[in-house]
């Protein structure tokens, strides 16, 4: 890697994520769950938690996100934690009850149907159909947490809900289960719809990002005007000492 890529490797990622991991992202979720898309739809983050939050940037606070009951805690407290207002749907044998879902008047839906925790409900085929149904039906987003995913036997593997409705779902992972814990990376997936209103919000943080390297030359600019005016006196009042003597 440090052959082909040098100092390249040492430069700071763009908002979105470098491209070859993007790309390499697109490639694995075709192969392993049936998802195409373009690198372009791939969001890199620190991790879960931070890709909550990014969702709820990009949705609105003023949602009602509705959660799974129960579901990871985590999920949950980020999301309040970002102003938005949550709301906990029952779950039954094969996932979300149906005559809960149907009666939600959220505009947000998040789900683990590979590994519900702390429930342990795998949802079926059926049921993820109903779930990218209500979406439909109801105008509104589901956020398909895929944890667990990645370690299922391929023929154990399950249509996600993403490619039932890629344009009212973000698909969500990590790869904690697959490299470790500590690496803090995880990616989503947007709709192309979503990918444009997340524009805005890269160019932001692009240039909150330049901000700091902006305070930085121009600090470093001025200490090396100050070390010219020091060296500059310096030499001034040695001339002038050796006049004197």
């Amino acid at each position: 890697v440090l052959t082909d890529y040098d100092r390249r490797i040492l430069s700071r990622s763009p908002g979105s994520g470098v491209q070859e991991l993007r790309l390499a992202i697109a490639g694995y979720l075709e192969r392993s769950r049936g998802i195409r898309v373009r690198p372009e739809q791939i969001v890199i983050g620190a991790g879960a938690e931070y890709l909550y939050g990014l969702v709820v940037q990009l949705l609105g606070r003023e949602q009602v996100f509705a959660l799974e009951e129960p579901c990871y805690e985590k999920i949950r407290r980020v999301y309040e934690a970002n102003g938005a207002k949550c709301e906990g749907l029952p779950m039954g044998e094969d996932g979300i009850v149906s005559a809960a879902l149907e009666k939600s008047t959220a505009g947000v839906l998040h789900v683990t149907p590979f590994h519900s925790y702390p429930s342990g409900v795998t949802a079926p085929a059926s049921k993820r159909h109903e779930y990218a149904a209500w979406a439909r039906a109801h105008g509104a987003v589901i956020v398909e947490d895929d944890y667990d995913a990645e370690l299922a036997s391929p023929t154990r593997r399950i249509e996600t809900i993403f490619s039932l409705a890629p344009d009212r779902v973000i698909y969500l992972n990590t790869f904690s289960k697959t490299l470790a814990p500590s690496m803090r990376t995880g990616f989503m997936v947007l709709p192309e719809a979503l990918n444009e209103t997340l524009r805005p919000l890269r160019a932001r943080r692009a240039e909150l990002e330049e901000q700091p390297e902006r305070i930085r030359s121009v600090l470093l600019e001025g200490a090396a005007k100050a070390q010219d005016i020091a060296r500059k006196t310096l030499s001034e009042v040695r001339r002038v000492m050796n006049m004197e003597i």
